[in-house]
């Protein structure tokens, strides 16, 4: 629990543990620096243990991966939270907990949530989720591309657009590459892993210095014809520490998606002055995407090539882009900017 200020706003948030990301990273860093701003009194539900474990029998029928870290027991602890009269209660990923509703009797009233995911992928979700979604209160999406989507089942005063925050006192340049010929691959979700094995396969004909480091289980079967790559580095479970030295030490990120909302990856590179090479799909341009720093049309794998190289080639142009990415990420998406953001909207 943090406690800031007389409590003029006070807020309960669920949360959840997401073993692939690390202390600085993750939505759910938005409670400590709602904490640090005046009048405001945070409460953040945890589980009892009997119902961390317990709980985990419960936890969504939807696929596997999605389940991991998902803690159930933290859900009983915010629905006590809310108890407390003129709490508001924020559930921070509710595509992860919005089974929650059904039990709150009443007090969704006074609830509102995050909308992480577009729609492409709901149906990965319960068939319920959609029935879920139209009992908030209110609902924060972080990107505005969908924004008509959702506001068309919630209605168009129940929906708003705030960005997904990044650590950028952590996640800060230091300096020009150190490999300057390595180019940057992370994560999982959305990602497209086709496009991907072809400007792999592409820039190792074309580029013959090129090198790749992927932050992403070797084993994963989607990159099964990568495992052996001479030229790639691969990395997991790793830290923090050890995932800003890649964005510094990188070129260039390099991630081809098929769908986004607010991309963790595209946030860290961009504070740490790492220029992203993406697709212009999603939420790619409420975070700099065509404007900071050009975007290729989803699945085209020779545009991409084509960027990457015009960057191999033109390393001042690199250096401009990664400093422009740097002071949009400090003026447009520092946590504290954002806190604040948060905090007008629940006293809104």
């Amino acid at each position: 629990m943090f406690w800031a200020g007389p409590g003029l706003t006070d807020i309960a948030y669920l949360s959840d543990w997401w073993r692939w990301l690390g202390e600085h990273s993750s939505y759910g860093l938005l409670p400590q620096y709602i904490a640090q701003l005046g009048g405001v009194t945070v409460t953040v539900a945890k589980p009892r243990l009997t119902n961390r474990i317990l709980g985990q029998l419960r936890a969504p029928a939807q696929r596997p991966w999605r389940n991991w870290g998902y803690r159930p027991g933290s859900e009983a602890a915010f629905l006590r939270a809310l108890r407390h009269p003129g709490r508001i209660g924020h559930i921070l990923y509710f595509e992860r907990h919005h089974q929650v509703l059904a039990r709150s009797h009443g007090a969704h009233e006074a609830i509102v949530a995050t909308l992480h995911h577009p729609p492409d992928q709901h149906q990965e979700f319960p068939s319920r989720f959609i029935d879920d979604l139209r009992r908030l209160r209110s609902a924060i999406v972080l990107y505005t591309r969908d924004l008509e989507w959702f506001q068309r089942r919630l209605g168009a005063s129940k929906v708003t657009f705030i960005r997904h925050g990044v650590d950028t006192d952590f996640f800060m340049p230091a300096g020009k590459p150190s490999h300057p010929r390595r180019l940057l691959f992370v994560g999982i979700n959305g990602r497209d892993f086709a496009m991907l094995t072809e400007v792999v396969a592409r820039l190792t004909r074309e580029e013959p210095e090129v090198a790749f480091d992927f932050v992403v289980p070797k084993a994963l079967r989607l990159l099964r014809s990568l495992w052996h790559h001479p030229r790639i580095t691969w990395h997991r479970n790793i830290g923090d520490e050890r995932l800003r030295a890649l964005y510094r030490a990188s070129y260039l990120l390099m991630l081809p998606l098929t769908l986004s909302g607010a991309n963790n990856a595209i946030l860290e590179a961009m504070a740490c002055g790492l220029p992203p090479v993406t697709s212009d799909v999603g939420g790619i341009r409420d975070y700099g995407g065509a404007c900071i720093y050009p975007v290729v049309p989803a699945h085209d794998a020779g545009a991409m090539v084509k960027l990457i190289r015009d960057y191999l080639h033109d390393p001042k142009w690199r250096d401009e882009v990664g400093r422009a990415s740097r002071d949009f990420a400090e003026g447009q998406l520092a946590w504290p900017l954002v806190a604040r953001q948060h905090l007008e909207f629940y006293r809104n």
